[in-house]
């Protein structure tokens, strides 16, 4: 669409015509859940800001005619991309569970990118389309599809589990088929899970008994705990203290007593610990470690890339009651941040060091669990790094006075725009625009008076470098 800006120019009045597109957000109006904030974006990069935002259904104006993409209530995964004038057609989905099987879910676009989340017995109102959900802790996905005008129903069943140990142990829920995790919940909690065929294990992400989950039904069922007091594995030899239970890849089950030394040809789990805090010991006959079970980490919208100096927001995906350490490593150098008892989905504000360098940076998050010591742990790699200007400028200077004019040059050691300040009013005298010419002349000025110019190189993002200052007076009349 098109529309016009108008200005004067002595006493006539002129139309610009200024191009902007339009996107339409269509919700059913007997919608009863909250609608997300919805922001429009010029591409997919989570670290660009919104071109426009939008509360409510109805046409959203943003700047420029090309396609853009969609964010949801500030989550860094995007939708689109949607076409000038296109209809965004929104519906609802409805995660139902019996009752005591709670649960949250990350809702995933199909490139991965999170969302939004969602609770068992909540809805959400999302633009119609194919969505993945995947459980906290979780690392395999279902899919599901929200319908236009429509409320999507997703059926979950809940597993019950008999358990006659301490309700502190991990049990991992994995899809029988692929062997990847689905949920990690702790032992004697209601699960619940979507509908299919599990294999359910403790302390090692191996199957130790199947449970078939039916939407709307709970299933109740016995979890294998089994301990062992120490693990020590030399190339394939297993010697262990006390007895150990040792699964093998074949779903063989072995149980080895005390001063046993035997001998195993393929991938082997030992699960949990026989006297204090319990662990769990895992290795492959190659020496390799398995992936862990991991926190969901991503940057949040407007972090990234990192500003040296500035301040960090970090979304993680928490187990209830968590002691958490953020670690920003770059090269050699370390940084590390404490927060103590966080919960669920937090923001973590991390503040980085003033001497970073143009190096990608990686972030690696442990989150330790209150109630029973375990840690879970995410990473993210590659972060990239924003330098703000530095000291670039120099020779700040008057090139004219007259009464009611003062004209100033300045040279700066790399090509960069500037803003320009007068006295101590905090605001530019160029506006929001920067300056990119070498030269500015300011005007309307009282005859006779002193006036003192700050002149600060400005980058891409907004940032500024340190200033330039020169002072002056307006000739008298």
């Amino acid at each position: 669409m098109i529309s016009s800006r108008s200005f004067f120019v002595g006493c006539c009045c002129f139309a610009l015509p200024v191009w902007g597109g339009e996107l339409l957000l269509e919700v059913p109006p007997e919608t009863t859940s909250i609608m997300p904030l919805v922001s429009l974006y010029p591409n997919s990069d989570p670290s660009e800001p919104p071109l426009a935002t939008a509360l409510e259904s109805g046409a959203v104006d943003y700047e420029g005619n090309g396609p853009v993409w969609i964010g949801l209530s500030g989550f860094p995964g995007r939708l689109g991309p949607f076409d000038d004038g296109e209809s965004v057609r929104f519906g609802e989905i409805s995660l139902v569970a019996p009752s005591g099987g709670v649960a949250r879910f990350g809702i995933l676009a199909g490139d991965g990118g999170l969302v939004g989340t969602l609770y068992a017995g909540t809805t959400a109102v999302l633009p119609a389309g194919t969505y993945d959900l995947r459980r906290d802790l979780g690392e395999e996905t279902f899919s599901i599809v929200v319908s236009a005008n429509d409320v999507t129903e997703v059926g979950l069943g809940v597993v019950r589990m008999d358990w006659n140990g301490r309700p502190i142990s991990p049990v991992y829920f994995a899809d029988a088929e692929t062997r990847r995790v689905y949920a990690t919940a702790l032992a004697g909690e209601d699960v619940a899970l979507g509908e299919g065929r599990y294999l359910a294990s403790t302390g090692a992400n191996e199957p130790v008994s199947e449970v078939n989950v039916v939407a709307n039904e709970v299933t109740e069922t016995r979890v294998l705990k089994v301990r062992l007091e120490s693990l020590i594995v030399q190339q394939t030899r297993i010697n262990i203290g006390e007895w150990a239970a040792i699964l093998t890849s074949d779903e063989t089950l072995t149980l080895l007593a005390q001063g046993d030394n035997r001998l195993f040809h393929d991938e082997l789990g030992a699960l949990e610990a026989m006297a204090g805090v319990p662990e769990t010991i895992w290795m492959n006959t190659d020496g390799s470690y398995p992936r862990i079970s991991g926190l969901a980490v991503a940057i949040a919208e407007g972090s990234s890339p990192f500003i040296a100096g500035g301040l960090a927001e970090i979304l993680v995906e928490l187990p209830s009651g968590s002691n958490v350490t953020v670690i920003l490593s770059q090269g050699s150098n370390r940084l590390a941040s404490q927060f103590e008892n966080m919960n669920g989905q937090a923001v973590l504000d991390v503040s980085l060091p003033q001497d970073l360098t143009m190096d990608p940076v990686t972030l690696d998050v442990t989150a330790t669990r209150l109630i029973d010591g375990r840690e879970f742990s995410g990473q993210v790699t590659g972060i990239p790094i924003h330098l703000p200007p530095g000291d670039l400028i120099s020779g700040v200077a008057v090139a004219d006075v007259t009464a009611t004019t003062v004209s100033l040059t300045w040279e700066l050691d790399l090509p960069m725009p500037v803003n320009i300040y007068r006295n101590q009013f905090p605001r530019p005298l160029n506006g929001q625009l920067p300056v990119t010419d070498s030269m500015y002349q300011d005007i309307g000025l009282s005859a006779g008076r002193v006036y003192t110019y700050r002149v600060c190189p400005v980058d891409d993002l907004g940032l500024q470098g340190a200033c330039g200052t020169v002072q002056t007076a307006t000739a008298q009349r």
